[in-house]
Formats: structure tokens, sequence, C-alpha cells
């Protein structure tokens, strides 16, 4: 509210000069006429209420559209814990279900990275201060999601042995797209969990601000140029959020959100009780992807178990456990800050 008042001063004070300029650029004998001067006075008023309206249109039609068409469905779920996956996904695919909108973090790249791995198409040896990759002969398999593929072709791509400090001197930036769009079809497209068909209308909001400034400058109105602009702003802070959950999309992200407060309470229990490898490995993905894989990968050390997961693909000259544990923690780091780039 204090922004609103402040513009309409400001847009006040502009107004006053814009007219008394208009009004020195005319014959000064028929500037102190009287029906000049309340001709002026009517222009003047009527001017300062096209902005008012301009100015709360701006404010009412998004208001609007996201009454009418960003109102997500309600979802009764009572559940503290889910004991298992809701249902299986890739890494990335959890967490734009989790954050709705926008690009997935170097967690989700890291974690997929770690998925390929524990699936035998990647061999990572410690080397010195860095980390060889070393790409093997498995042929891709069709179970694979797109976005899995992505990052795998662009490591074999790669060649087949590099460094991993070898990925931070790419261009990432077309991997990234990529990747995130193939996430966003599944996500939005394919299991039509969350809904930006919307963000359409919001568009053409936007365009009718675009199409305003522009008309403004052509005449050099500042007035409205800066109603314009304001406008225009301020639409476009609901783009990136104009996406909601449909029925499923909810349930889901609720289910997945029970499990992930499930694994962060109960994880010392669930090792020490899980003797299934396939459960541990998705563990472990599902700690980098939630960032807390140290005090997993902790726990597995003190069952004895770390060596015995990590052994067919990570690779260490150090030969005890907790060299093995230090060496993880600095590998995943490592990986995590070169898709941060």
């Amino acid at each position: 509210m204090k922004k609103i008042i402040i513009l309409l001063i400001i847009l006040f004070l502009l107004l006053n000069f814009n007219i008394r300029a208009k009004g020195k650029r005319g014959n000064l004998s028929n500037y102190y006429d009287g029906t000049v001067e309340v001709y002026e006075s009517k222009s003047k008023n009527l001017y300062i209420c096209l902005l008012v309206i301009l100015l709360f249109s701006g404010y009412l039609i998004p208001s609007l559209l996201s009454y009418f068409f960003l109102k997500e469905p309600q979802v009764n779920f009572n559940t503290k814990y889910e004991i298992n996956p809701p249902i299986k996904l890739p890494p990335a695919w959890i967490e734009l279900l989790l954050k709705k909108h926008g690009k997935v973090s170097e967690r989700a790249y890291s974690s997929t990275f770690i998925d390929l791995a524990f699936n035998e198409y990647i061999i990572v040896k410690e080397e010195n201060k860095d980390y060889k990759i070393i790409m093997t002969d498995k042929e891709m398999d069709d179970n694979l999601s797109d976005d899995q593929k992505i990052l795998l072709f662009l490591l074999r791509r790669i060649g087949k042995e590099f460094n991993l400090s070898d990925i931070s001197k790419l261009n990432l930036k077309g991997f990234k797209q990529a990747f995130n769009r193939a996430v966003k079809e599944n996500i939005y497209e394919k299991l039509k969990w969350i809904n930006s068909r919307s963000k359409k209308y919001f568009l053409l909001n936007i365009c009718l601000w675009i199409f305003a400034l522009f008309i403004s400058l052509v005449f050099f109105d500042l007035g409205i140029i800066i109603v314009s602009a304001h406008n225009l702003i301020f639409g476009l802070i609901f783009i990136p959020k104009c996406s909601i959950y449909t029925y499923e999309g909810k349930l889901m992200r609720f289910k997945w959100r029970a499990y992930k407060r499930y694994l962060k309470d109960k994880l010392e229990d669930l090792i020490k009780n899980n003797d299934n490898m396939t459960k541990i490995k998705d563990l472990i993905i599902f700690g980098i992807l939630f960032g807390f894989h140290r005090k997993i990968l902790k726990k597995l050390e003190e069952e004895n178990i770390l060596k015995e997961i990590f052994s067919k693909w990570f690779l260490t000259r150090q030969e005890k456990t907790n060299k093995l544990l230090k060496s993880l923690n600095i590998f995943i780091s490592e990986l995590n800050k070169v898709f941060r780039m």
C-alpha cells in the first residue's frame, strides 16, 4: 500500500509538470483565459483518473486470474509417515514434484548420476585429488527415463574415461535445459500432476502492458510510461508461479513429503533392520536428493556394509572403511559443485 501511495504522488508531480509545460507552449494570452483554465483542469482530472484506473488494473487483472485459475484442489491427507516410496520415480522427477515449478537443483543431477552408477553405467576411481569417471559398455536400458538418458549421453560424449573436473569445463547450459525440459514434460504432460495451462492468460496480461508501454513511449507520456512499466513488472512476478497441482499431483506430493519425513525420523532403524541392498541403494539416492546422505553413509559405516554397497563402482586406494566414508562424502560434494556451475 505504501508503494502505491508513493507512486501516485510521483505521478501527480509529473502530471503537474507535464500540464504546465503544455500550457507554456500555447499562446500566453489564451493561457489566462478562464475557459482554457477550466478545460485544462478537467483534462488534468481525467488524466489522473486514467492513471489511477491503469494502476488499479495492473493489480486487479493478475489478482482475478489468480483467483479463478490458481486455486489448487483440496486433498485430505493426515498420514504423518509413508513407510515405502509412494511410486518408483527418477530422482529429478521427485524434486520437481516437491518444488512444483522452477529448475531442478544440483542434487537432482548428482542423485541421477549415482543412480546410473548403481545400475552399472558408471565406475568412479579415486586418483590423487581428482576422481576418474569410467563409462562402461552396458547397453542403454529402455526403462531409463528421458532425463537419465540425457545425462548418460552427456557423459559418454565426453569420452570413455575422463576426470570429474572435466565436466565443470563444459558449457552445461544446453544439457540442463534439455534435462529440465524432459523432467517437466513427464511431470506436467505425461503424468499430469502439475497444470500450467493458466500461464497463457498471465502472458496475455504481460502483452497488454508491453503494448501500453510501447504506446506511451511513442507519445512520451511519463505518467503512463511509469504505470505501464510498474504493471508489467508486477505481472511478471506471477509467471513463475502460475502452475498448480492437480488432485493426483497434490496427493502424490503429500505422500512423498511423508516418506521424506519418515526417512529423516526413522533413519537409524530403517538401516539397521533392512537387509535388502536394493532398498538401501535407493535410500542413498534419496539421501543425496534430500540433502542428508552424510547421515546415511555414516550409519552404513557403523553397520559395516558401506564397502559392500559401493565396491562395484566406487574404487578407492583406501582400504579402511573410515577413509572410504570420507572419500565418498568428498566425491558427492564435488559432484554437487560440478553441476551447480
